[in-house]
């Protein structure tokens, strides 16, 4: 009898440590092997290849939240996220009291990670719409330089032109005034 009670004893002592390790370790030996692939692929900043492998039956709020926030952090890494709906499940896993305050941190570390990349996305969408401003005001600019290049080459050769009249003008006179000088000598030798 004796014995028997010592054995139940060691079985109760083996099932309390075993508890307490557990407690102690978390939820981490109790993690399915899928959850810990995904969670080290998106560690990796990897997407996942697949969502399917994570459509397994859970019913810890801990291992929930571990999925919920896999899921969030892919479709973060793929950039297919709705920043409305990303917060939404976030502070869902911030509100919930079953949940771990480590897990609770860390989406409120992506919430805050959500918001600067959601502010840096409207920066950079501003200045996409000032540089392709200034690109169509650069196009008119080059447009005008090339159609005022254009009006001075026209205006050269205009003035080209003229000067050509000019000294073909001139050229005519001096020989009018040669033939009326020459005409005048005739006239002055004839009276």
């Amino acid at each position: 009898m004796r014995r028997a009670g010592l054995e139940k004893a060691a079985c109760f002592i083996s099932v309390f440590l075993l508890v307490l390790e557990i407690i102690l370790a978390g939820c981490a030996p109790l993690l399915p092997q899928e959850i810990i692939t995904a969670e080290d692929s998106i560690a990796a900043g990897k997407p996942l290849k697949s969502t399917a492998s994570l459509d397994i039956p859970i019913d810890h709020p801990d291992i929930a939240a571990r999925k919920k926030l896999i899921l969030i952090m892919n479709s973060i890494i793929t950039e297919e996220y709705s920043t409305a709906e990303t917060n939404a499940a976030l502070m869902a896993i911030r509100n919930d009291p079953d949940v771990s305050r480590d897990l609770k941190i860390e989406a409120g570390y992506i919430i805050s990670m959500v918001d600067i990349i959601d502010s840096r996305n409207k920066d950079i969408d501003s200045l996409q719409n000032k540089n392709t401003k200034c690109l169509n005001e650069k196009s008119e600019v080059v447009n005008a330089l090339k159609e005022a290049d254009w009006l001075l080459k026209q205006k050269e050769e205009l003035i080209m032109i003229l000067v050509g009249e000019k000294q073909e003008l001139k050229f005519k006179l001096q020989k009018l005034e040669e033939i009326y000088t020459k005409s005048e000598r005739r006239r002055g030798l004839r009276k």
